[in-house]
C-alpha cells in the first residue's frame, strides 16, 4: 500500500473508482484542476502500483482545512484504506499546523461517517440541501435586482440581519466557509452579491456563486428578504447561465424549505435535514 500525490496519469484509474461512488461524481471534473495545483494536497492510494482511492484536503484559511473527494474503488471497500487514507491526511494536517479540519457529507454515508468520527470529528450544523434543474420557469425576472456596489452598505445589512445567526457558515456547493468580513469582501469582489432596494434601502439580498462549484452548479449561498422574489431572480439567473443545478444549503434552524418546493426545488430524500458539517479541533 502506498499514498502519493496524483499525477496527470492518473484520472483514467480515478473515473474507473469514481464511477461506482455517486451518481456524477465531480472527480472527473475537477481532476486536471486538482493536479495542477500549486501546493496542492490531492492523493492517491495505491495497492500493488494499482490506483484504488483517492482524496483531497485544501486550506481554505489559515489552518482551517477542507476535506474532500475521498473515495476507494468498490473492490477495495471495508479492508482498511479509507481509514488509511484519514489517518494520512490527519497527519499531514497536523504537520502543518490545522486549527480546524472539516468536511461535509451526506447522512446515508454512515461508513465514512463512522469512520471519521471514530478519528474525533464531531457534527457541527446540519443543513437541508435543495437543488433547482428545470430548464424551464414561468415566473422569469429580474425584478429590478443590481449588483451590490457599496460594501459598507452590505456588510452592514448582512452582519445585522436575522440570517446571519443561522447562515455563519455558507456553502459554496458541498464547501462550507465561515461567513466572516474576508469572505464577505470576496464574494463582494466577485460580484456575486445582489440586492433589490425600496427608497434606498435593501429590501432582499441573495449571494448567487460559482466559487468553487463541480458539476456546472450554481449556489445560493445566503439569502434574506423576500425569499419568494430572490427565488425568481435566482432560477433567472441559473437559466440565463446556462447551468445544470442551482442549489441551496438550508440550515437546520431556518424554516424556508417550503418556499423553495413551491418554487420547483427538489429534495432527495424526506429527511429534516441531509447534510451535515463535521469538525475537528
Amino acid at each position: 500500500m502506498n499514498i502519493r500525490k496524483a499525477k496527470e496519469n492518473d484520472k483514467k484509474d480515478l473515473v474507473e473508482v469514481t464511477r461506482y461512488s455517486w451518481d456524477d461524481d465531480y472527480i472527473p471534473e475537477v481532476f486536471d484542476d486538482w493536479v495542477k495545483e500549486k501546493n496542492g494536497n490531492f492523493y492517491v492510494i495505491e495497492e500493488k502500483n494499482k490506483v484504488i482511492g483517492c482524496g483531497r484536503m485544501k486550506e481554505i484559511k489559515p489552518g482551517i482545512f477542507w476535506l474532500e473527494g475521498l473515495r476507494v474503488h468498490k473492490n477495495f471497500r471495508n479492508k482498511g484504506y479509507a481509514r488509511k487514507l484519514t489517518e494520512f491526511f490527519l497527519k499531514l494536517a497536523g504537520e502543518k499546523g490545522y486549527k480546524k479540519i472539516m468536511f461535509s457529507t451526506y447522512f446515508e454515508n454512515v461508513e465514512s461517517r463512522h469512520i471519521m468520527e471514530n478519528y474525533g470529528f464531531v457534527v457541527f450544523s446540519k443543513y437541508k440541501w435543495l437543488y433547482f434543474n428545470e430548464k424551464k420557469y414561468n415566473e422569469l425576472s429580474d425584478e429590478n435586482f443590481k449588483i451590490a456596489e457599496d460594501f459598507e452598505k452590505i456588510k452592514n445589512y448582512i452582519f445585522n440581519s436575522i440570517e446571519y445567526k443561522y447562515f455563519n457558515y455558507i456553502s459554496f456547493a458541498w464547501t462550507f466557509i465561515e461567513f466572516d468580513v474576508e469572505l464577505l469582501k470576496y464574494i463582494f469582489d466577485r460580484k456575486e452579491i445582489f440586492i433589490k432596494e425600496s427608497e434606498g434601502e435593501i429590501e432582499t439580498l441573495v449571494i448567487l456563486s460559482e466559487y468553487l462549484q463541480k458539476n456546472n452548479t450554481l449556489s445560493i449561498s445566503f439569502i434574506s428578504g423576500d425569499i419568494e422574489t430572490a427565488l425568481d431572480f435566482s432560477i433567472y439567473q441559473y437559466l440565463k447561465k446556462e447551468k445544470s443545478y442551482l442549489n441551496i444549503m438550508i440550515p437546520e434552524e431556518l424554516h424556508i424549505k417550503n418556499k423553495f418546493l413551491n418554487k420547483g426545488f427538489l429534495e432527495e430524500d424526506n429527511e429534516k435535514t441531509n447534510v451535515l458539517l463535521y469538525v475537528l479541533e
